[in-house]
């Protein structure tokens, strides 16, 4: 049932630092690296770090407590309008874990891309915001599923000025519309003291860390970088213009059906090794980590008004989870 925002920005930049926009979490940038160091290989090789990752992160125990107080929200809302509701139990392998990042190596020999894997826990998971994939409503009637719906995401809209619809940006010009009466809203109101505001700040800070991305690969010594990234892999014989673009392809290739599950994680093992032995050999994970620092803390500057609400909303949000799972309450 539930789209879980804060979940989806840790996810939304994964791969923002091979040239491709998505969202990630991780940790703070490690020191520079000396020009005379050897590329390291091994297990324990420096993976690229991502745009306000710091900012982004979230301790699993946290994590567990604002998933497991608002699906109490919504049970409880959803109980007030005569329906049963199994809250969704949290499941730590699938929060925020877009797979390994640029130049994780040891993860790329292992995981590939994380793209099989990802296919694979989503075609076992329920469906967030699928109310048709609910199992409450398994035993219901057509009428009695269309009720349900509408009491977890909100009825129709009643016309393009509905005033209990809220529109909000996302980045790269897309949109999602929310009906503030349904009770998945609702939970996330309980929870986050106000969705709406809450939704919009995730992506205002999905939004930075794309000024950051934008800011980085147009760095002289980034596009140095990426070409020397580029020869490496047409020697492995890879042909790709930019870190985790065969991200990209495998990943359309697999949804359009042009390769089967059961073929595409050898591949992507095979593809997803060279990219990030390429992006170590070419020292772009030590070259990046200082550049998005740098350009982090100027897109900081710029925006501490965003930054410092998030933080605070996310800081309240987790105290106000832990009080309503003691108190039962939502």
């Amino acid at each position: 049932m539930r789209r879980h925002i804060r979940n989806q920005a840790v996810i939304c930049v994964a791969v923002i630092l091979g040239g491709a926009a998505g969202c990630s979490s991780a940790a703070p940038p490690p020191e520079q690296a000396t020009a005379a160091s050897a590329p390291d290989l091994s297990e324990g090789a420096t993976a690229a770090p991502q745009p306000f990752e710091g900012l982004l992160s979230t301790a699993q125990d946290n994590q567990k407590a604002l998933h497991d107080a608002e699906e109490q929200a919504v049970a409880q809302c959803m109980k007030a309008q005569g329906f049963r509701y199994t809250p969704q139990e949290f499941e730590p392998s699938r929060q925020g874990d877009p797979g390994p990042r640029p130049g994780d190596v040891a993860g790329a020999r292992t995981r590939g891309y994380g793209i099989a894997e990802s296919k694979e826990r989503g075609e076992k998971a329920v469906a967030r915001n699928n109310p048709e994939a609910n199992p409450d409503l398994a035993k219901l009637g057509p009428a009695e599923r269309q009720a349900f719906t509408a009491a977890l995401l909100g009825p129709p809209p009643s016309g393009p000025n509905d005033p209990s619809r809220a529109t909000i940006a996302v980045p790269g010009g897309a949109s999602i519309s929310v009906n503030t009466n349904g009770c998945a809203s609702k939970a996330r109101t309980a929870v986050y003291g106000d969705d709406i505001r809450w939704q919009q700040l995730v992506g205002s800070v999905q939004q930075l860390q794309g000024e950051v991305y934008d800011q980085l690969v147009s760095d002289p010594s980034y596009v140095s970088a990426v070409a020397q990234w580029r020869s490496c892999m047409r020697g492995k014989g890879f042909n790709y213009e930019r870190p985790t673009a065969a991200r990209e392809v495998l990943t359309m290739q697999l949804n359009s059906g042009e390769i089967a599950l059961s073929s595409l994680k050898s591949t992507e093992i095979q593809v997803a090794t060279a990219d990030a032995e390429c992006f170590q050999a070419g020292g772009m994970a030590n070259l990046t980590a200082p550049l998005v620092a740098k350009y982090e803390q100027k897109v900081a500057d710029a925006n501490q008004g965003v930054i410092v609400e998030f933080r605070e909303l996310q800081e309240k949000s987790i105290a106000r989870a832990r009080s309503l799972l003691r108190t039962g309450s939502g």
